[in-house]
């Protein structure tokens, strides 16, 4: 017995809807990457957030031919002064993306340990954050949001608050906060401390803390004349990219 035409037509309608799988569209791999001065030679560097995937794998190239694999963060000391072409690539199952940076390389001890040099911070930038506690479990568990809202605090080493940002949900990263006052005078060879704090009292407990990075903004000044704009500092489970302002 044949069937009706308006069956089979149904029937092929429902089996290409029913067989088509709509994929999500997968981010674009990069490779882009920063560094900074440590001390002496040695330079820290750091994978974008962009090229992270537990399955994708680092291959560093120096430029003084050494390499390293397998690692997010490497550090390496470069054994003369000079201009190196340092690399980066990254393979994942969607390709492979290089990035190249030049690195200018002094002659060593530099770091600026007796620059006194005014300068304030304007902006402190997550490019990465603890999503969970350290001992493990959501910052605000509830049914709103289970995000923290971060604020921070730079402080002095007598624990004294010289400047402050207000608190928020990072929604997407990178995620900027603007410094109250923009203005406070703060010398490069003297160390601050940044401190992150869950200040989402709705949900979970009022500035709560999640973590501190010290830091001193000579490390990042190889020679007398450097001012760098920005400096990229790390610790607890954070990134951030705190941006500077020469007074």
């Amino acid at each position: 017995m044949k069937k009706p035409l308006s069956f089979v037509l149904v029937l092929a309608v429902l089996t290409t809807f029913v067989g088509c799988k709509k994929e999500a569209p997968s981010k674009p791999i990069s490779a882009e990457f920063t560094y900074q001065y440590f001390t002496g030679t040695t330079y820290t560097f750091s994978a974008g957030i962009n090229s992270l995937g537990a399955t994708n794998e680092h291959v560093w190239d120096f430029g003084d031919g050494t390499t390293e694999k397998g690692t997010v963060l490497p550090t390496h000391t470069y054994a003369a002064s000079g201009t190196y072409t340092v690399k980066h690539k990254v393979y994942s199952v969607d390709g492979m993306d290089v990035a190249t940076q030049e690195l200018t390389v002094g002659s060593g001890g530099g770091g600026g340990g007796n620059f006194a040099v005014p300068y304030s911070i304007t902006d402190i930038v997550i490019n990465q954050y603890p999503t969970t506690k350290p001992g493990g479990g959501l910052w605000d568990p509830g049914t709103i949001s289970t995000g923290p809202d971060v604020k921070f605090q730079i402080c002095a080493s007598n624990g004294a608050v010289l400047a402050s940002t207000t608190s928020w949900e990072p929604t997407s990263l990178p995620e900027s906060y603007m410094v109250t006052p923009f203005n406070v005078m703060l010398t490069a060879n003297v160390a601050y401390t940044i401190k992150a704090f869950d200040d989402d009292f709705i949900q979970g407990t009022a500035d709560e803390p999640m973590g501190s990075i010290l830091f001193k903004l000579s490390d990042f000044m190889p020679t007398a004349s450097s001012r760098p704009t920005s400096a990229q500092i790390s610790g607890n489970g954070f990134v951030l990219t705190i941006k500077v302002q020469w007074l």
